[in-house]
């Protein structure tokens, strides 16, 4: 318990230091690092208060075993919200390049079926001279 209630301080002290000190240039990422220092005090607040329950040999019962399952669903819930933003986040990326790369290719297929038929054009009109 004294490991999860050190890291709660330790946590806190890091979100307060955050927000006192804003440490990146671009305020988007000041923000980012917020809510991810927020989210990381948060998982340690709970933590701490499962572990104060499970070090005093309590069983969370009547009341406290709601708020002990909804503790956890929080806890799951946050721990999954981040990496399936940034999966997110990386497959919109990586369909995007993948239809940028597309409209590439078509229209470089494209121009090079218009010069040859413009070089066609050109030898039929070149050409037609030579024949008359």
């Amino acid at each position: 318990m004294l490991l999860f209630l050190c890291m709660s301080i330790a946590c806190v002290l890091m979100l307060v230091l955050h927000l006192i000190k804003k440490p990146f240039r671009d305020p988007a990422a000041d923000k980012l690092g917020t809510l991810s220092l927020g989210a990381l005090t948060c998982i340690a607040i709970m933590n701490l208060t499962a572990a104060t329950m499970t070090s005093s040999a309590v069983k969370p019962e009547g009341p406290n075993k709601g708020i002990m399952k909804v503790l956890r669903w929080i806890i799951v819930a946050i721990l999954c919200f981040f990496p399936m933003t940034i999966a997110l986040l990386f497959l919109f990326a990586l369909f995007s390049q993948l239809a940028r790369f597309v409209l590439f290719l078509k229209r470089k297929i494209y121009i090079h079926f218009a010069a040859l038929r413009l070089y066609y054009e050109y030898l039929d009109d070149s050409t037609a001279f030579l024949t008359d």
